[in-house]
């Protein structure tokens, strides 16, 4: 298995995802899911070598997630096993805003440990982190520290996909967060998320705050109405693509594993390419992005395009 260039830190677990039945009764289907797995496939099936970094239960849902991440072609060296169960997260049936259910208190994704050797990052590009594990403890400790040690060597990549819900203390959650985006070098985060983590600021006022704390670049984006990307460079946005939505589960994912694709492809996933980071290139990598999230829309559950597919169906700007 080739090497990992970026390493995708937190959640997989199994969404129960909506189907309905041609009598009309919603049934249930289990789907791999998890926003920091959803973002390793979609890495992986954009070209980018990807690796994940969390806890996989020893039950037979753990071995469901073994037995996807062997068929992508996703290095799980770095995972620990655990006895707890796998988190459960059941989507409901609402295709333009899905609401979810986490069973997730005594999971192995909640109680992760690092592995030994984990802060060996010789050739890693990037370290991704997000998602519903920076939210209970002890695992969103971890991570942070695990963040703080990771952006000595490589990029720091987050996107908080924040889930109000499950969220107790909102007020530590928010600081951790905040902790954790000033010290990444690009922060990805949906208008909802903006609007729950910073209340009351617009997204230009969030992404020169960060900015000025040290964050490279900062994209917001917003369903139907786009996406924005804030850096050195100026501001840049993009509409979203064209779709018939079937539902919207892990187009955010797709969106941003399909960014960072785009950057690499340009020579920009370092710290050196992003400070010179052109409008244009800019652009270019929220239009790639915004066309892979448009394919996931486009099927049932969070199943990104392949490279080949969505290059067949990109179209000139």
């Amino acid at each position: 298995m080739t090497a990992p260039a970026i390493l995708c830190c937190g959640d997989a677990h199994i969404d129960m995802v909506p189907l309905r039945l041609p009598d009309g009764i919603v049934a249930y289907r289990p789907f791999p899911g998890g926003s920091c797995f959803n973002i390793a496939v979609a890495l992986r099936r954009l070209g980018v070598p990807a690796g994940f970094v969390g806890a996989l239960s020893t039950d037979f849902l753990g071995d469901l997630l073994r037995e996807r991440f062997a068929a992508e072609g996703i290095d799980i060296s770095r995972v620990t096993t655990g006895e707890e169960e796998t988190t459960l997260a059941l989507v409901s049936a609402e295709v333009a805003a899905p609401r979810y259910v986490f069973y997730d208190q005594a999971s192995a994704s909640r109680h992760w440990r690092p592995a030994p050797g984990l802060a060996d990052l010789a050739g890693i590009e990037a370290v991704h982190f997000g998602s519903v594990t920076l939210i209970g403890e002890p695992a969103a400790g971890r991570y942070e520290s695990f963040a703080r040690e990771a952006r000595r060597h490589c990029l720091v990549t987050l996107d908080p996909n924040c889930r109000p819900s499950l969220v107790r203390d909102a007020a530590a959650y928010r600081a951790r967060i905040d902790r954790m985006a000033r010290g990444s070098d690009i922060v990805r985060m949906s208008d909802e998320d903006a609007d729950y983590l910073y209340p009351g600021r617009s997204a230009a006022a969030i992404a020169a705050d960060l900015r000025a704390s040290g964050v490279a670049l900062v994209v917001v984006t917003a369903a139907a109405a786009g996406a924005t990307a804030f850096a050195a460079s100026g501001e840049r946005h993009v509409p979203a693509a064209p779709v018939d939505v079937a539902d919207t589960i892990g187009a955010g994912d797709t969106f941003f594993a399909a960014f960072l694709t785009a950057l690499r492809q340009a020579g920009r996933l370092s710290r050196p390419g992003l400070g010179a980071l052109a409008g244009e290139d800019l652009a270019a990598a929220l239009r790639f992005a915004a066309k892979a999230a448009a394919v996931t829309c486009s099927r049932p559950g969070a199943d990104p395009p392949r490279l080949a597919e969505l290059e067949a169906v990109l179209t000139p700007a």
